[in-house]
């Protein structure tokens, strides 16, 4: 990447940095390959550093026009207004490319026009301590008519014209999403005390390995100490702490979900881990028998695994290089419906590892749920897992539940809200906050993902399933593109219904057909703009999904958009 000015800020821009009395704007080109800081603390210093700057007083049409819809009639006073319509925002530039030598600055003038393009959109940011960064997809619109400069200059001019399609400036989107909780039974571990040496009488727990220290409840969270009686060069310790104490699954398919209440420690050459097990099998008195599905999850390591008689077999794992945070959800499922040995394991409801097993076991006698940790042998005490802030289980059974997506929009203007739906499910979305009036798309198939755009004026429905999308590029098998033509062929590309549904069958459209067809209601509420002189609202929408799994989820997304970035 090329970035303008080159090098370290200067001095003077240090300090403006620190006082914050100018806004920072900025071009990134529209292949992401070239940054040009043109006002602010990081712009360049004209005769000291080469870039380009916005001359002072000199940056026009940050704010879009618009023109209103109004009616009047024959004998009307006046009019009657229906609506206002913002056209593309005209932004004009002056801006001085500027170099220490005639070669240098020839070099940045190539680089500046190179940027931008009058087919794809570059970006143009502002950045204020009071309102964070706003930006604007921005592409070339007019060519200069400025004079050249003769070639020995050091500077040269240009009035520069860029075009916001769409009007409006945006911001980071704000999003939420809504999936099954499976809480047939919660431990929170509120019991215990600091002085704790184990969870209580409903987790049997059982040690393995040459270290020492131990895994307790604090009143709040289930914790790890490390080996009080050794600090240095500790050797690793494990714990599985299961079945749970009279529970039991009622089917085969499990959801048991753990929350982080802390970090995992990163050390060398291991770091902590933190399981998850399901399809415990336990002995008579109630502790583990050695048969079970442990999720294993740390720094470096995501991984699947069943036990049998104490022994462990791997059947799945993949690196995991961004370690659980505190607050995250993890969830191992054991089992779906018509597929009892595919496991996943979700990181805060999204699929992080997925296997299918042909041989492991399951049944009434193995139904037990429980989790453990890993403390891993460090030169200085051990390399300590995360604490576990609350774990809960439940059968992963299709089921129906209903609850609300937070969003916020801190713009100026309505926003429209969009859905990303994972199936299998029918899905319901309030039309706009507060709203009992909901729009239902479904059912959607296991495995299916759909977008929905609430904005009228763009495609409502996209289908976004791995298929579906390998279906519109050349990746199609031989087959599937002789169908593909002799449908288009047929149809001149306007394919009816039953043609869909013949399409599918070949992995070419949706297995449903139009999917216009499974949706009910259409949108017609935006998310308010935030209120002058307040604070944002934060927007409750009633969602909805019916007979979902474990895989079932609904992601909410606002832009948020503002007629002036300042």
């Amino acid at each position: 990447m090329i970035t303008y000015p080159r090098g370290e800020i200067t001095p003077m821009g240090s300090r403006m940095l620190l006082e914050g009395t100018e806004p920072h704007i900025s071009y990134v080109s529209y292949n992401d390959l070239m940054v040009f800081h043109l006002m602010g603390p990081m712009s360049p210093m004209p005769g000291v550093q080469a870039g380009v700057t916005i001359a002072a007083e000199s940056i026009k049409g940050l704010i879009a026009p618009w023109q209103t819809l109004d009616q009047s009639g024959a004998n009307q006073d006046g009019v009657t207004f229906n609506d206002a319509v913002y056209s593309p925002a005209e932004i004009d530039m002056l801006v001085e490319v500027h170099g220490q030598t005639p070669e240098e600055t020839r070099t940045v003038i190539r680089d500046w026009i190179g940027s931008w393009d009058a087919h794809n959109q570059g970006e143009l940011q502002v950045l204020t301590p009071e309102q964070g960064l706003w930006w604007a997809p921005v592409r070339w619109l007019k060519a200069p008519t400025d004079a050249m400069m003769r070639a020995s200059s050091n500077r040269q001019r240009f009035l520069w014209t860029c075009r916001v399609d769409d009007a409006f400036w945006r911001s980071y989107d704000s999003v939420g999403s809504f999936g099954f909780i499976y809480e047939a039974t919660t431990d929170t571990f509120n019991y215990g005390s600091a002085n704790s040496t184990d969870l209580g009488a409903n987790w049997p727990l059982r040690y393995s390995g040459a270290g020492g220290g131990y895994i307790y409840a604090d009143g709040s969270q289930a914790r790890w100490r490390d080996d009080p009686d050794d600090q240095f060069t500790t050797n690793p310790r494990e714990v599985v702490a299961g079945p749970l104490k009279d529970f039991y699954t009622t089917t085969n398919d499990q959801v048991v979900n753990m929350v982080f209440g802390s970090f995992t420690e990163i050390s060398f050459p291991e770091s902590g881990y933190n399981d998850l097990w399901g399809r415990m099998g336990r002995n008579v008195n109630g502790t583990w028998n050695g048969y079970g599905i442990r999720a294993r999850i740390g720094f470096g390591l995501l991984e699947i695994s069943k036990f049998e008689n104490f022994v462990k077999t791997v059947m799945a794992s993949r690196p995991l290089i961004v370690p659980p945070v505190m607050g995250e959800k993890w969830t191992l499922v054991c089992g779906f419906e018509g597929n009892p040995r595919l496991f996943k394991i979700l990181r805060n409801g999204g699929e992080a590892l997925s296997h299918k097993d042909t041989s492991s076991l399951f049944g009434p006698t193995y139904r037990g749920i429980g989790f453990g940790m890993y403390a891993a042998g460090a030169l200085i005490t051990q390399a300590t897992p995360g604490s576990v802030r609350k774990i809960s289980a439940g059968d992963n059974t299709s089921v129906s539940q209903e609850g609300y997506l937070s969003l916020t929009n801190n713009g100026d203007v309505p926003s429209w809200p969009r859905y990303l739906l994972y199936g299998p499910g029918t899905f319901s979305m309030g039309n706009g906050p507060e709203s009992s009036d909901v729009v239902t798309l479904g059912p959607l198939v296991d495995g299916q993902i759909v977008l929905i755009e609430t904005d009228p004026r763009r495609r409502s429905v996209i289908d976004l399933t791995p298929s579906a999308l390998a279906s519109n590029t050349p990746q199609l098998n031989l087959f599937q593109q002789l169908i593909k033509a002799l449908v288009s062929f047929a149809t001149n590309n306007n394919t009816p219904p039953l043609l869909e549904e013949f399409e599918s069958l070949f992995g070419i459209a949706p297995p449903q057909g139009n999917l216009y067809s499974l949706m009910s209601g259409r949108f017609t509420s935006p998310l308010p703009a935030r209120p002058s002189g307040s604070t944002p609202v934060t927007s409750q929408i009633l969602v909805r999904i019916d007979d979902g799994t474990a895989d079932s989820k609904i992601v909410g997304a606002v832009t948020p958009r503002r007629k002036w970035p300042l």
